[in-house]
């Protein structure tokens, strides 16, 4: 849904605290939108995601993320909507390129997995998952494979 009477809102200045959107408009003013927007002007809200720092004792690799979704049809019928992961290993200061995943047309929960998702020191990873598509999102659940061991290969610090 797009948020009518706003076209001073820039993308730039949206934010997420908790379950409400805010977006900041060229007039200094700080609006809220309704839960059920998705865009502004032709611009798509990002809806993001942050888990973790996740917890491991000095060394951990991450082979698979499983994350399930609740999300309503977009209305482009011809093109899925689609799910990004981005990784920080400094507990969220910065994030690596996107991975992306597709959620599929239509479904109740649809599952994603990323995979080899790498190595990771103490409690420094931090995962976002976020969706830009015109539809509802809802991260219900989601799970990763971690092995906490020193590679063999791997000086200690």
């Amino acid at each position: 849904r797009k948020a009518q009477g706003h076209a001073d809102l820039r993308l730039e200045h949206h934010a997420r605290i908790g379950h409400r959107q805010y977006m900041g408009g060229q007039d200094g003013k700080l609006y809220q939108l309704k839960g059920d927007s998705y865009q502004i002007g032709t611009a798509d809200l990002p809806r993001s995601r942050a888990i973790g720092p996740l917890r491991v004792a000095d060394y951990g690799s991450m082979s698979e993320l499983t994350c399930v979704f609740e999300t309503g049809s977009t209305d482009d019928m011809v093109n899925p909507s689609e799910v990004f992961l981005e990784i920080s290993d400094d507990a969220g200061r910065t994030f690596g390129s996107r991975i992306t995943a597709s959620l599929g047309k239509q479904a109740d929960h649809p599952e994603v997995k990323f995979r080899a998702l790498g190595g990771f020191y103490d409690n420094q990873r931090v995962l976002k998952i976020t969706m830009t598509d015109n539809a509802p999102f809802n991260l219900v659940d989601a799970w990763a494979e971690v092995h906490s061991a020193w590679p063999k290969n791997l000086p200690r610090q």
